[in-house]
């Protein structure tokens, strides 16, 4: 899971929210954040998976490939580009500033008065 940004829980904390690539996340699972150098930073159990529907945050016990969730205990030195995996993997994914600068928003009014915004 690579990790893009985060957000704060007033009940549990820090939360990461990323993109699950591979395998399976859930609740419990013993994971590890590892930096963008490819060293351990930390070692955790989550605590809890949220993942959004439009405005609604719903509380999932699995995360799957492709899934953007909101995973919930880790500390403050975890951040953004990290790489969340399961315990004993090193593995890195990468980020390059073409990817992380590629999401482009246009806003346009449609026929019915309201904006709508387009992303490539």
């Amino acid at each position: 899971m690579l990790i893009t940004q985060s957000e704060r829980n007033q009940y549990l904390g820090k939360m990461l929210i990323g993109k699950l690539w591979s395998g399976t996340l859930s609740i419990g699972d013993k994971v590890q954040a590892v930096s963008p150098e490819g060293s351990c930073r930390e070692i955790t159990k989550i605590k809890k998976l949220t993942k959004r529907h439009g405005t609604n945050i719903v509380n999932i016990k699995t995360a799957y490939p492709g899934d953007i969730v909101s995973v919930a205990g880790f500390s403050n030195l975890v951040t953004a580009a990290y790489t969340i995996n399961t315990f004993g993997k090193t593995h890195v994914i990468p980020v390059s500033k073409e990817i992380a600068n590629k999401v482009i928003v246009c806003c346009s009014r449609s026929t019915n008065g309201f904006y709508r915004a387009l992303y490539e």
